[in-house]
């Protein structure tokens, strides 16, 4: 699970994930970073779902988890959330989650970064 981990933070902080869209049956070009962001995204969902098929609930939680804080810390680092509505109220519902089921990975200064930037976002603190 740390390898699994190890992977999202690498690779997800190389840019935030974005999709490519199919028009027309024509893939749509995006960048290195949108692309292994997106791969990423994939290996969290497919990691997490066999955990949960294979009655790992916690392994589960713990690959998503570990995904919210690595997103969480790039948006937080970004001015996505100034310019973008949709993106800042995402972050808003992050922050009510975390709220109620707060976590702590075994990185304590992500886990300060993140509740930082959460904190910001509460429904409460607005």
């Amino acid at each position: 699970m740390k390898i699994t981990i190890g992977i999202i933070v690498i690779a997800v902080t190389l840019g935030a994930s974005a999709f490519a869209v199919a028009r027309n049956g024509k893939a749509q070009a995006v960048s290195r970073e949108q692309a292994e962001a997106a791969a990423v995204g994939v290996l969290t969902g497919v990691d997490a779902l066999n955990r949960l098929r294979g009655g790992d609930t916690a392994g589960a939680i713990a690959v998503l988890e570990a995904s919210l804080d690595t997103n969480v810390t790039i948006l937080g680092g970004s001015d996505a959330m100034e310019r973008d509505a949709n993106i800042r109220n995402i972050v808003v519902r992050a922050a009510d989650y975390r709220a109620k089921n707060p976590h702590k990975s075994s990185y304590p200064e992500l886990d300060a970064r993140v509740s930082d930037i959460l904190n910001r976002y509460r429904k409460t603190g607005q």
